[in-house]
């Protein structure tokens, strides 16, 4: 099985960062943004489709996206309460744990979603990277076409085609590797093949098949109307086939990158582009991680 190497030093830019992009500044979080050495090596399972889950453990490296930021399961990790809640009266469940993604603001997450953990590792855990969150005052997304021409040298696999202007997609629609988990596939953005086994199908937005519980579930101590659904990670449960996409977030499919077939992850967002629970990983990796 091939190896893949890949050394970064963490830092996001070129793609833009901070409460404003470029300041290094993420309010109420008093860190900034540190040098990192990275030096990881996977098993390549890209053109696979093998089976072995590992869950997925919070406030750890997942994965790498392309611009050498480390991805984060959203969890904020067991009995951790947000900054801003009170640990006494917002304490969570028994094995319940509040989703990061919903508390961005309290972590001072900037408009990427991403912030800086004490050791100045600075992560993502959603799509926000790719897609503004709703009502930013940011011109543009983190990961967008100043961020390409900032690079050195230029990223010719997103440069060399695009989509209607969007460089993140090939030429037909479907979205491009936007990095890696750490047990060896690649990770797309949100788009694909309606007929994974059809190149020439159209394309559609890949969907989670993560759904809220009907009822708040067991052991959670809040109501829905105490803490919306979707405040903690155990709020929801996989539904076999609910969207395209499987329990670890992700299909095997053709794609432009392996035209016999490989599985893939895909990151989640809704029809406003919006991120979906589990946004990049299920609660658990197709296969063993290396690292």
């Amino acid at each position: 099985m091939a190896t893949l190497t890949i050394t970064s030093n963490g830092l996001p830019d070129p793609a833009a960062f901070g409460n404003a992009f470029g300041s290094n500044v993420f309010t109420p979080n008093s860190n900034t943004v540190q040098a990192q050495t990275y030096n990881f090596s996977i098993k390549y399972r890209g053109g696979e489709n093998t089976t072995n889950e590992q869950a997925t453990v919070p406030l750890t490296a997942m994965g790498i996206a392309n611009n050498g930021v480390v991805l984060y399961s959203p969890s904020c990790g067991p009995t951790i309460v947000p900054p801003g809640l009170d640990p006494t009266s917002d304490a969570t469940g028994p094995g319940f744990e509040y989703n990061g993604v919903q508390f961005r603001s309290n972590y001072g997450g900037d408009d990427a979603g991403g912030w800086p953990e004490t050791n100045g590792q600075y992560h993502y855990n959603s799509s926000m990277f790719m897609f503004l969150p709703t009502g930013s005052a940011e011109a543009a997304a983190a990961w967008s076409t100043a961020m390409l021409t900032g690079s050195t040298p230029t990223p010719a696999y997103y440069t060399a085609t695009d989509f209607s202007g969007d460089k993140f997609r090939h030429t037909d629609g479907h979205s491009k590797i936007i990095g890696y988990c750490f047990d060896g596939y690649p990770i797309y953005g949100p788009y694909g093949y309606s007929d994974p086994t059809n190149v020439l199908s159209t394309i559609i937005r890949m969907t989670s098949s993560y759904q809220y519980y009907s009822t708040e579930p067991t052991g959670r101590g809040y109501t829905y109307a105490e803490k919306a659904a979707g405040t903690f990670i155990n709020d929801h449960e996989y539904q076999v086939s609910t969207g395209t996409l499987d329990q670890h977030n992700g299909r095997y499919s053709k794609t432009p990158d392996y035209p016999n077939g490989t599985w893939a992850y895909h990151l989640s967002v809704n029809a406003s582009l919006q991120p979906v629970y589990p946004y990049i990983f299920g609660n658990s990796t197709k296969e063993q991680r290396s690292i």
